[in-house]
């Protein structure tokens, strides 16, 4: 069960939101064109970066080496569709997260489970439950990247597979910086760091935000210009084991290692050119909690998300934020 948040200073935190980050235009969701294989990462191994060593997705071998990045932490929660590319990510015993753009295409979700292998687990198709922009002005109704979807049942605890909790620190600024842990399909991880947190325009509103049901994807350069997600960002850089999302990498998520586990931070959405776009979990837990939505955060107590943005430290300046155009692989 989560701690009530306590909704304050919304004024402010709307107006902190349009100054935080200057992106480059050139945004590609990375839904379009999954190529031949997962994240990008500096110096990809085999034993170093991918969950299983062979047989994924249908028959897996778990990576137990030393030397995997993840050793030590429980993957077990995040799961997979018949279209291995889709990952989904469990932040209860039966709700997931996943990119609004790039949704299960079947019912079935598989996982890993250390006492039973491979594990099946139905996906209930009638429930979808896409979360709107935090930021948005009263009445419009703007859909983000981020949904949430349900199993027709809760994981079975012989299973043994985990929930995630998610990552609320005070303010923004503490976010920046932080390590990752970054997942991909076909089970790869590499790693990142944070380095941006601000709004982004991905859907087009037909000119009429207050009506959920016209977000189109901006798949053909179409903008209204009305900010719809809010999202952090990590850069590739020249280190061994960094990491930047491609085409097939939506859905898949980002933790940050946190006091011997994992939290989870983000999912990813989009990418231009070595910078990756996951959309900013932090910034929904008003909108999980309202929508019923029960969620674990770390550290406890929870508290409100981004009470002092001011002190934030920006990797890009701007007087407005620029508002970055997506565009197709």
């Amino acid at each position: 069960m989560h701690t009530p948040l306590i909704m304050t200073r919304k004024r402010q935190l709307e107006n902190q939101a349009r100054t935080l980050i200057a992106l480059v235009v050139g945004l590609a969701l990375i839904v379009l064109s999954p190529r031949a294989s997962a994240l990008v990462i500096n110096g990809e191994n085999a034993t170093s970066n991918y969950r299983f060593t062979s047989g994924f997705p249908s028959s897996p071998v778990l990576n137990t080496s030393g030397s995997f990045v993840a050793s030590g932490y429980d993957l077990s929660g995040v799961g997979w569709g018949t279209e291995s590319t889709r990952n989904y990510t469990m932040i209860n015993s039966q709700y997931f997260l996943y990119a609004t753009h790039y949704p299960p295409a079947t019912a079935e979700m598989f996982f890993y489970s250390s006492s039973n292998g491979v594990v099946t687990y139905t996906i209930d198709t009638a429930f979808s439950l896409t979360l709107e922009y935090p930021f948005a002005t009263p009445g419009d109704h703007l859909k983000s990247d981020l949904s949430v979807g349900r199993l027709t049942t809760t994981l079975n605890p012989v299973d043994n597979i985990t929930v995630y909790p998610i990552l609320n620190r005070p303010t923004g600024a503490e976010y920046l910086g932080l390590n990752l842990l970054v997942y991909g399909w076909s089970a790869a991880v590499g790693t990142g760091v944070i380095n941006g947190l601000g709004p982004q325009n991905l859907y087009w509103n037909n000119n009429t935000p207050a009506i959920a049901a016209d977000d189109v994807l901006n798949t053909l350069l179409i903008f209204d210009n009305l900010n719809d997600t809010y999202m952090m960002t990590f850069t590739q850089g020249a280190a061994a084991g960094e990491a930047r999302v491609e085409g097939g990498d939506s859905g898949s998520p980002s933790f940050v290692p946190w006091n011997g586990g994992l939290a989870l931070v983000g999912i990813h959405s989009a990418v231009n050119g070595s910078t990756s776009f996951d959309t900013f979990l932090p910034s929904y837990l008003p909108s999980l909690q309202t929508n019923g939505i029960t969620f674990q955060t770390v550290p406890e107590p929870s508290i409100v998300w981004l009470a002092g943005l001011a002190g934030i430290a920006l990797i890009m300046t701007s007087s407005r934020s620029r508002v970055a155009k997506p565009s197709p692989f």
